[in-house]
């Protein structure tokens, strides 16, 4: 396994880069303070563009070669997050994470991001193995997980909390490297 980090990684529409301080306004205006966003999420709608700053400081601080973060992009716009929330070195496998701006739901976009995360933590980075999570209420995650080829492996019961602090049940997914 090569530890690559957050390297920039684009099609012809989207462009997925590392995060920077000037990010905030976009991240904020489009989906960061959006409840709908966040609803099934950990965290809660930003009450100010000063929570995104610092969410963004923390983020930046933290890149290295073994961190992957990206900012998803169109049009030079800022529209969500994606990358992988943990990583095991030892185990080579991580595990994603997503959001987009509601704009961009149902167009097929976070599908098309996924795909080429996993595809580069595959083939650049030799990832062994990839896992995600979501809320079992939120469908279209999963959607967009099963459109990536990736297995459903099952129901853990409350083991997350949302963003009121409640446990809750999630389905988990996982794709190998062929």
């Amino acid at each position: 396994m090569k530890n690559l980090g957050t390297r920039e990684i684009s099609d012809n529409e989207i462009r997925l880069r590392k995060f920077k301080l000037e990010d905030s306004q976009d991240m904020f205006d489009n989906y960061c303070n959006d409840s709908e966003v966040s609803r099934y999420l950990t965290w809660k709608p930003h009450e100010n563009i000063e929570v995104t700053k610092e969410l963004l400081r923390g983020w930046i601080s933290q890149y290295n070669d073994t961190t992957y973060q990206w900012a998803i992009t169109i049009g030079g716009r800022v529209v969500g997050s994606a990358g992988l929330v943990s990583v095991d070195i030892n185990e080579e496998k991580g595990v994603l994470g997503y959001c987009l701006t509601k704009k961009y739901w149902n167009r097929g976009i976070m599908t098309r991001v996924l795909g080429l995360i996993i595809d580069y933590c595959f083939n650049e980075v030799g990832f062994k193995r990839l896992e995600a999570v979501y809320h079992v209420d939120n469908k279209n995650s999963g959607k967009v997980m099963l459109k990536n080829k990736m297995n459903f492996d099952q129901v853990i019961k409350k083991v997350h909390k949302d963003n009121t602090g409640r446990y809750v049940d999630v389905n988990s997914y996982y794709i190998e490297k062929e």
